[in-house]
């Protein structure tokens, strides 16, 4: 008991059986009824004909704790006097989740407790599930249409609407967020249009999914004449939809800081440990150990670093290593290691680098491929380590 905060013991006594209905097995609400020999039940909940009575005893204890919203577990977080927890629930973003296919009369499912969940177990032909910021989507011209994707990006789910009308030539894209309310404001999303020549970005606002509804507003989507564009460019058309993490943006003094800190020899961003010649002049710590003079100066080289950059460092975003593989995550100089070790757009070396000493290096998808070309010989075991985790992979290489 003596390592129990105040907020966990509010938490164990307010979901004891001794605050549960005995109807609707759910926290109690005001006023509380007694029936004796069964329990206590919720103003309406006790059985009609039963003799019940005030229980203000009780009543006087619950009003001192925090009760939770109950739709908890649909992602609601508010905690508050159980005087005021009804007004709240009254207008609660979380109060009405349905299945978004129900107003397409494609899902019967009109009360579900989680989407993403939900989406999992029954639309799994809807989902998109990438660690990358940038997500392609398969544009669909047609009459009339109403498309959903799930998105889930670094555990983060979000949803995407497209329609398309009968009177309307243009494609509206919209996107929602399926995590707190609060979080929303976290993230800048924006529907690329991408063709041969050109790239058509316009930013969308994103909305909570509790606002899904059957009728939309088009000014809060993305909208593109996808028919006129893909007369001038011979249908070759893509979309894709980017949701980046705004903590994760640049800002534009990390723009002009990154530039104090570019190896003169690689051209790339120098993280710590940070060395200097005896003149003073910076140099990353992979370049130093390849040569013997500062190319700045001509000096030689001694043990010293250089703390003043080093310290600065902790204060900046880097760029993930793989930027120009389409990777645009931003990190601290403490996570960006973490990222380009578990990078899904590093390139992964052939399997048969040493043995057949392929110089062959691409993407963890293209691997494959790469083997029933190259080096249709038999079946074989690749391993590689992924998330700090051996994964072992066995493929059979003939075609």
């Amino acid at each position: 008991m003596d390592n129990i905060t105040a907020e966990e013991l509010n938490d164990d006594l307010v979901n004891s059986d001794l605050f549960k209905c005995k109807q609707c097995s759910k926290i109690l609400r005001l006023p509380i009824r007694y029936v004796e020999n069964v329990g206590n039940f919720c103003k309406g909940c006790a059985p009609i004909g039963s003799i019940s009575k005030d229980n203000t005893e009780l009543e006087n204890v619950l009003v001192k704790l925090s009760v939770p919203c109950r739709f908890e577990p649909n992602g609601c977080k508010t905690k508050c006097n159980v005087r005021l927890i009804e007004k709240h629930e009254s207008t609660c973003n979380f109060h009405s989740l349905v299945c978004p296919y129900t107003y397409f009369n494609e899902c019967n499912e009109e009360w579900i407790t989680n989407i993403a969940d939900h989406f999992l177990k029954v639309h799994t032909h809807s989902i998109i599930i990438t660690e990358t910021d940038t997500i392609s989507l398969n544009p669909q011209i047609g009459a009339v249409y109403n498309r959903l994707n799930l998105l889930i990006v670094r555990n983060e789910k979000f949803l995407v609407h497209n329609v398309k009308e009968i009177d309307d030539d243009k494609v509206y894209y919209f996107v929602y967020y399926m995590g707190d309310t609060d979080n929303v404001e976290d993230f800048i999303c924006s529907i690329d249009v991408i063709t041969k020549s050109t790239r058509i970005e316009t930013n969308v606002p994103l909305m909570h999914i509790s606002m899904f509804s059957a009728i939309y507003d088009k000014t809060k989507a993305a909208n593109f004449n996808m028919t006129l564009l893909r007369e001038i460019f011979d249908d070759n058309v893509k979309v894709s939809v980017k949701i980046q993490l705004k903590s994760n943006l640049y800002s534009e003094s990390d723009e002009r800081l990154l530039n104090c800190f570019e190896c003169p020899v690689c051209n790339a961003p120098m993280r710590p440990p940070i060395l200097q010649c005896l003149s003073g002049h910076s140099i990353c710590n992979k370049c130093r150990p390849r040569i013997n003079h500062c190319p700045t100066c001509r000096s030689n080289y001694g043990s010293t670093r250089n703390y003043t950059l080093e310290n600065l460092s902790v204060s900046i975003k880097y760029p993930c290593t793989f930027r120009e593989l389409g990777c645009r995550g931003v990190f601290s100089v403490s996570d960006i290691n973490r990222h380009e070790n578990e990078c899904l757009l590093k390139p992964f070396n052939c399997p048969f680098s040493e043995h057949l000493h392929c110089v062959w290096d691409g993407p963890l998808n293209s691997i494959v491929g790469h083997i029933k070309v190259v080096h249709p010989i038999r079946s074989f075991l690749i391993t590689f380590t992924w998330r700090r985790s051996p994964i072992r992979m066995i493929i059979n290489s003939f075609t």
